[in-house]
């Protein structure tokens, strides 16, 4: 990918998760050279006008890195939406949230237990629950409720799916991939 100041930020790689059939596409990002912004969908969460939005602008686009999409549409994530200090959906604890600190930083976790609302937040989207907690494949994702993690357009718990997690070390990882289960991309993350 991109580099920042001379170093890469990005690594991309294919692995294919114990049981799957198709390889998952993998991204591991330098949370020490990157700074991460919530993009607001040009149809979805609404609420606008909005100063990150699509279609990003030719000048955003000159610093972007790297781009991923937010997972379910608001209507199934069962979750909230908060951007540049403004409640869009409210957000929900227990859902798992992707949190953006105004210096650009990010964490991961269970809303309200994990993470929670501080003057350094400034965006929050959240998307049902965690499939990795601390490390640890959790065990919402080891059910065969396989439909929990959203209803797909055939029979049965394969279908594309992505995630987005941080590592121990702090790297920011996205993985998006054809044909996996909940468990199967947990255990990719």
């Amino acid at each position: 990918g991109r580099e920042v100041d001379g170093h890469p930020a990005v690594y991309v790689t294919t692995l294919l998760a114990p049981g799957a059939t198709q390889p998952t596409g993998i991204a591991w990002m330098d949370t020490a050279l990157l700074s991460a912004r919530l993009y607001s969908g040009s149809v979805s969460p609404g609420g606008g006008p909005w100063k990150y939005t699509a279609p990003i602008a030719p000048a955003q686009a000159q610093s972007l890195v790297a781009a991923f999409n937010g997972g379910f549409k608001m209507a199934d994530a069962e979750g909230g939406y908060v951007t540049q200090g403004k409640t869009v959906y409210p957000l929900r604890t227990g859902a798992a949230s992707l949190v953006i600190d105004q210096d650009g930083s990010v964490t991961i976790g269970t809303w309200n237990e994990e993470v929670s609302m501080t003057p350094a937040v400034s965006d929050v989207r959240q998307n049902l629950v965690l499939l990795v907690d601390n490390g640890q494949i959790t065990q919402a994702a080891q059910t065969a409720n396989w439909q929990a993690w959203g209803a797909t357009l055939h029979p049965g718990p394969s279908t594309w799916r992505s995630a987005v997690g941080i590592t121990a070390d702090g790297a920011l990882l996205y993985a998006a991939g054809p044909a996996l289960t909940p468990l199967e991309l947990a255990e990719l993350m």
